[in-house]
Order: structure tokens, then C-alpha cells, then sequence
């Protein structure tokens, strides 16, 4: 059998500033209420078990001008749900948010289900959106499938915008989304070469400070210098990393994983990597095996990396559960020169 997973080498290629890096205090911003889905197919809460259900619908109903307090509402078509969000950096109003909606008490199913007007708060409790219209909650063919949980695309309209603006500010810190000194040092060598000075430092292995040019402040343009630093380029330093999802049989390595001299006799196979004494030594309580018809046998030089000794696993036709065993033991021997994570 075929060695049947998806092998991912991740190499490290340049790469925008804009896609490494975020502007810090240009973010996104999460936005949260609580409302009510309406047109249920008798899978919504338990009148007798979601009080606060049963309040939210008093409380709705009163807003429309119906008055049921004393009344008990029986209905299972109603849910009470919670509404997520993020509002972007620079949302306008009028802007359509994409939103989640996902059930808070004991209902089976949103599915035909409407989520009513429900306002959107940010952290600071003001209202910023305003969230309505019908809850999809995806397909049965979907992995991730919930009855549960739904979304609706562009299923909030911003109501606030967040007052920012960029020509106020004097400097600005780039955030990297995969902290590393010496990227950090790229980023800020590559800035400080673009604009011709020392602009750029890297304050720590997730920051990059950046002032802004006088020239830039001068003619209030500090959009202009974002834009003219975003599309740089710099070649991120990888890590060191094998990630292994038994789930799924993937696994994932990056281009710096390196490994040292080490024998490997498992089942039907023996592999070698480097050569020396002590490695001959380890495998001569294999030799005749090697030479066995259906034994498997490989060499790599001592140059080798991880990809090359799992491309040869995969001509000896390992399965994934051995490979997983092999990775496992190499880094257990000290060989491994980076960090496994396995995900199950």
C-alpha cells in the first residue's frame, strides 16, 4: 500500500510586508448581542426550560407595541441566539457585516430560521451594527456542519464608525503575525533601505516600530507611507517545525527541519542517515534482512533534510500510522533538529 497522505513542504519564499504584518491599532473590532431567531419549524427552545427566552420574546414584543406580560409564550419556534461580528478597520456606515448566529438555550435546529433586528455592541458598549435577516446554516455535505450555529452574509449594517485618523499619529508599529527576531530585523532593514534612513527598528520579535517621515506628515499623507512600506518584500525566517494531524493523515514540514545521524529499522525497512561507525553498528543486526527480497533499504547522505528521508519513506511505500511512529522516534532519539506537534 501506497503511502496515501498530503505532504506539505513549506518553503520559505519572500513575501509582502502586508501579508506578515498587520498595522497595530488598524484592526478589526469584535462586535456581540443577543436576539432572537423567529420562524422555526418547532425546533426552537423549550418554553418550560429557556426562561430568558421567554423574557426576550416579552421584551420584543413589547417593542412593537403588544403587551404579554402574565402571558406564557408556548411556542417552539423561537430561539434566543447569540450574534457575533468583527467591524473593520475604517468601516463606513452603511457597510454589510458578515455575522454568526448560534443558539444559546436548547433548541435543535435554526434551519428556515429569521434572526430579528438585534443591535451589535463593541467592547466599549455602544452600538456599532445592526444585525437582521434569514440564518443559513449551511449544508448536511459540510464537515463542519451545524443546526445549531448559522451565518448570515452581510447580515449587519454598521450604525457607528470608529473616529481614526491615520495623519494624527507620528508612529506606527508593525505586529507580525508569526513572531521571529529575525524577521523582525528584515522588516525593519527593509523599511529603513526603501525610505533611506533610520525609520524602522524591531522593538521586540513581534514589533517593529516605524516613525513616520516628515515628509509624509508634512503633507498629511501617512496613507501614502503605509502604502509605499506594505508592498515590500522580505524573506520570513521559517521555523523549525514538523505538525502532524493523525486525523487526517497530513503532515506538514518546514523547510528548516534538519536531521542529524540516525538508523531506522522498522518493519519491513531500514534507513540510514549519514554514515559512521556507530550507525554500522546499529544496523548489522539487520544486514541479512536488507537483503532480503521485500525488505526495504535507503541511504541519505548526511546533507539530508526531513522532506528527503519522507519522499524516501514514501518510495518504500510506508503507511501513514508507521510514518507517524518513525517522526516520533527520530525526535525522541535527539536526531529531529525541530519541534513536532501532533494533532489528533
Amino acid at each position: 500500500m501506497a503511502l496515501c497522505f498530503p505532504l506539505n513542504v513549506v518553503f520559505g519564499v519572500p513575501a509582502r510586508l502586508k501579508d506578515i504584518v498587520f498595522f497595530e491599532s488598524i484592526r478589526e473590532n469584535a462586535l456581540l448581542g443577543y436576539g432572537i431567531v423567529v420562524g422555526l419549524e418547532g425546533t426552537g427552545d423549550n418554553p418550560n426550560n429557556a426562561v430568558f427566552t421567554q423574557k426576550m420574546i416579552v421584551d420584543f414584543l413589547e417593542k412593537l407595541g403588544l403587551n404579554t406580560k402574565g402571558d406564557k409564550i408556548r411556542s417552539r419556534n423561537i430561539a434566543a441566539v447569540a450574534v457575533t461580528g468583527s467591524l473593520p478597520s475604517f468601516a463606513r456606515s452603511g457597510n454589510k457585516l458578515y455575522i454568526n448566529v448560534s443558539t444559546i438555550g436548547d433548541a435543535r435546529s435554526l434551519k428556515g430560521g429569521i434572526l430579528t433586528a438585534t443591535p451589535l455592541f463593541g467592547a466599549d458598549g455602544n452600538i456599532y451594527a445592526l444585525a437582521q435577516g434569514p440564518v443559513n446554516i449551511g449544508t448536511a455535505t459540510d464537515p463542519n456542519h451545524s443546526k445549531t450555529s448559522g451565518y448570515i452574509t452581510e447580515g449587519a449594517i454598521v450604525e457607528k464608525e470608529i473616529e481614526f485618523s491615520l495623519n494624527d499619529i507620528n508612529e506606527i508599529k508593525l505586529a507580525l503575525r508569526n513572531p521571529d527576531i529575525g524577521t523582525a530585523r528584515s522588516i525593519a532593514a527593509a523599511i529603513n533601505m526603501q525610505m533611506r534612513g533610520k525609520f524602522a527598528s524591531a522593538y521586540d520579535p513581534g514589533t517593529v516600530k516605524v516613525d513616520i517621515p516628515l515628509a509624509y506628515k508634512m503633507e498629511n499623507n501617512v496613507m501614502d507611507f503605509l502604502s509605499d512600506i506594505e508592498n515590500l518584500t522580505v524573506e520570513p525566517n521559517m521555523t523549525a517545525k514538523v505538525i502532524i494531524d493523525e486525523g487526517t493523515g497530513t503532515v506538514i514540514i518546514g523547510e528548516s527541519v534538519k536531521i542529524g545521524k540516525v538508523a531506522i529499522s522498522h518493519a519491513n525497512m531500514v534507513i540510514r542517515v549519514g554514515d559512521n561507525d556507530l550507525l554500522s553498528s546499529i544496523l548489522s543486526a539487520n544486514k541479512e534482512e536488507e537483503n532480503e527480497p521485500g525488505v526495504g533499504f535507503s541511504m541519505l547522505n548526511e546533507s539530508a533534510d526531513l522532506s528527503d528521508l519522507v519522499n524516501n519513506l514514501n518510495l518504500l511505500k510506508v503507511k501513514v500510522h508507521d510514518l507517524i511512529t518513525i517522526l516520533i522516534g527520530i525526535q525522541k532519539a535527539g536526531a529531529l533538529h525541530g519541534s513536532l506537534e501532533i494533532r489528533r
